[in-house]
């Protein structure tokens, strides 16, 4: 370990060597969590791979796995499709988003995910899927599985996915399909159009004239500055010191994520206010309790065109309102609208 871990066990060696046997059970404690905030980094190395295939299942863009495809329909009765195991230097249809034939076309510079096929839209009636040809030998299902372990190839692919829904989204309103929603053919993709068209139509009125923005408030949870303490006249007085600054600290964070999550309350009230919807996102810290920032606030807001500005000064405002009590408050988009565009194109339409 670093020099992190040899201050603690010099801390803790002082306060036993001065008989404070109280207080060295406490600085075993303290020194227990610290330690195991460190193996914790430590590990974190070792399960990347898991936690960001996990990652990708829940982005705040509202990727999935391919596990269950959005767009997926379900096999003919009278002749279901061959295994894709055995459909290998096939191709299949990779859909990004839908559309209506309004839309128009997709830029003709618009490369597609494995930047080889162009893109195309399908048309069944008013409505079209921007898809490209991607190999089965790349993404079918047999093959899926042992290529998401591969992060330079998830990282890739993930960002030209994104790529290619954010240029269709600058271009009109479209429904963004989710990370790897694919197709074995034309034939189902229109099928899918078809058999859900009021519920894709419904979902592009929504849409309309509207983009995604998203609002992190985060608080600063670093213990105020404190006057410089005397000197410790002994060890078993710099164990104590260390005891009562480590509770300061403690006692300090509690109440500034109190107060985070009475503004993370009231911005999101008011930023509500001026949004067509609101999406309120994962919170999760990461890292353990000595981590600076927390995240009070994670949401995605959907903004009509006209209602832009105003929201945009609104943030601007609760950022300058709450800066004084180390509160931090970021926007990030405009995005795809992802976190309103759920479509569960899986599954047969009620009667």
């Amino acid at each position: 370990m670093e020099r992190p871990t040899d201050e603690l066990v010099q801390r803790l060696l002082g306060a036993l060597a001065a008989g404070a046997a109280g207080d060295a059970a406490r600085v075993v404690a303290e020194a227990r969590a610290e330690a195991e905030a460190e193996v914790k980094e430590l590990v974190k190395g070792a399960v990347k791979a898991v936690l960001l295939r996990r990652a990708v299942d829940h982005l705040e863009t509202g990727f999935v796995t391919p596990t269950e495809p959005e767009l997926e329909p379900a096999p003919a009765a009278e002749e279901a499709p061959a295994p894709a195991a055995d459909r290998l230097g096939e191709t299949a249809c990779y859909v990004y988003a839908i559309a209506r034939t309004s839309w128009g076309t997709p830029p003709a510079d618009l490369a597609g995910i494995d930047r080889r096929s162009p893109l195309r839209t399908l048309r069944a009636g008013n409505l079209q899927a921007v898809v490209s040809d991607v190999s089965l030998d790349d993404f079918g299902p047999s093959v899926l599985e042992q290529q998401l372990k591969d992060l330079q190839w998830v990282e890739e692919k993930v960002r030209g996915h994104d790529a290619v829904v954010k240029a269709l989204s600058a271009a009109g309103t479209v429904i963004p399909c989710r990370f790897c929603t694919i197709l074995l053919g034309k034939d189902e993709v229109l099928a899918a159009l078809s058999r859900h068209h009021d519920a894709i139509a419904r979902t592009l009125d929504s849409l309309d004239g509207k983009t995604e923005w998203g609002v992190k408030l985060m608080a600063d949870t670093r213990a105020p500055a404190s006057a410089a303490p005397e000197e410790p006249k002994d060890t078993g007085d710099a164990g104590r010191a260390y005891l009562m600054q480590k509770k300061r600290q403690t006692r300090g964070r509690d109440d500034v994520v109190r107060a985070a999550a009475e503004a993370a309350e009231a911005c999101h009230r008011e930023l509500f206010a001026l949004s067509a919807d609101a999406a309120l996102l994962p919170t999760r810290d990461r890292g353990g309790p000595d981590r600076r920032w927390h995240l009070a606030l994670n949401a995605a807001y959907l903004v009509e065109g006209a209602e832009a500005e105003a929201f945009h000064a609104k943030v601007a405002a609760l950022a300058q309102q709450y800066r004084p009590q180390g509160l931090r408050i970021d926007l990030t988009g405009p995005w795809p609208p992802y976190n309103f565009s759920a479509l569960n194109l899986s599954e047969t339409p009620a009667a």
